[in-house]
């Protein structure tokens, strides 16, 4: 569903009353809601008139009545892409998460299988021997 602002262009289909059954194009002036917009239509030539209250046609299976208006075709597409960006953002979002989480068991099991085979006794040593080393060499600089 695309969201109607003010200022956005539509197509407005024009009644018997209008005399004309090609379709105006129209920019909203006023929403009452996603489906219900006040216009300022154009007819053919460019003369204005207005419409208060119009429905506007939000899906596709749905047809647009006389004295109703619809997205242009553009804004169609426009929002078409948006949502299939979205689902495939959505599926690569989620494959990665996935993999994060995988590779985060993955490496659990290494860690309980070093811990296991006696390596995890030996890393505060070599945490040890890293800050002798550092003293050591503090030592001849000064």
């Amino acid at each position: 569903m695309i969201e109607p602002t003010i200022g956005r262009v539509v197509l407005y289909r024009p009644t018997e009353e209008d005399r004309d059954e090609v379709r105006h194009a129209a920019i909203v002036t006023m929403v009452h809601s996603n489906v219900s917009v006040n216009l300022a239509v154009f007819d053919g030539v460019g003369v204005p008139y207005n419409r208060q209250t119009v429905k506007l046609t939000q899906e596709d299976a749905e047809e647009t009545l006389p004295g109703g208006c619809e997205w242009m075709e553009y804004h169609k597409g426009q929002a078409a892409n948006t949502s299939e960006i979205s689902e495939s953002l959505e599926e690569t979002v989620i494959e990665f998460m996935h993999g994060v989480t995988n590779s985060m068991a993955a490496m659990a099991e290494r860690i309980v299988a070093l811990e296991d085979a006696g390596f995890a006794d030996q890393a505060p040593e070599a945490e040890d021997d890293a800050k002798d080393l550092g003293e050591d060499e503090g030592e001849k600089t000064e």
